[in-house]
């Protein structure tokens, strides 16, 4: 079973993250705010109740909305998302309660 920790981040108004990799896989959920995350293929507008499943290997990029966002993240030490996950490794955001499928 892969060890993982928590973390709760809190994201300035109109903060702007160039494209970059995480340092680990995680599962997180939009607590409250907004933003958009790029990636090369798509761009997904997230608000409160929005959580995304993310391998380590996506390359992305961040805007967060006007008040901001605070995000709560489980992060995965190893490279890949636990295997209960039903899509596996897939990069996918759940909107509103859309995530319940996920921890099935």
């Amino acid at each position: 079973m892969p060890s993982f920790h928590f973390m709760d981040n809190q994201y300035a108004p109109n903060r702007e993250s160039p494209l970059h990799y995480d340092s680990s896989a995680r599962i997180s959920m939009v607590l409250w705010g907004d933003l958009k995350e790029r990636t090369g293929r798509q761009a997904v507008e997230a608000r409160a109740f929005s959580l995304v499943v993310k391998p380590r290997d996506v390359k992305h990029a961040n805007q967060y909305g006007r008040r901001g966002a605070r995000i709560f993240s489980v992060l995965f030490d190893s490279d890949q998302l636990p295997a209960f996950l039903p899509n596996g490794d897939t990069y996918q955001w759940y909107h509103r309660g859309a995530q319940l499928p996920i921890l099935r």
